[in-house]
């Protein structure tokens, strides 16, 4: 399975507006109980997380590739 830059960034976006659409969704109508609210919203976070890591390390290797190209490192 092959993962580029751009479905990376829209799953982020894609966590970002489900994030605030759950913060929102709660302040006005209190649909979740506290407990399953927070535990939505850290699910986010973490999933949030684990795409942004993936994004780092896709860059990175991106990189270190461009730099054994041009022969800068052995």
């Amino acid at each position: 399975m092959k993962i580029n830059y751009q479905s990376l960034f829209r799953s982020m976006i894609i966590l970002v507006i489900a994030a605030v659409g759950l913060i929102l969704v709660q302040m006005w109508f209190h649909l979740f109980n506290d407990l399953i609210f927070w535990k939505l919203l850290a699910t986010v976070a973490l999933l949030g997380g684990l795409v942004s890591f993936l994004i780092a390390v896709k860059q990175d290797l991106t990189d270190e590739k461009t730099l054994r190209d041009k022969k800068f490192l052995d």
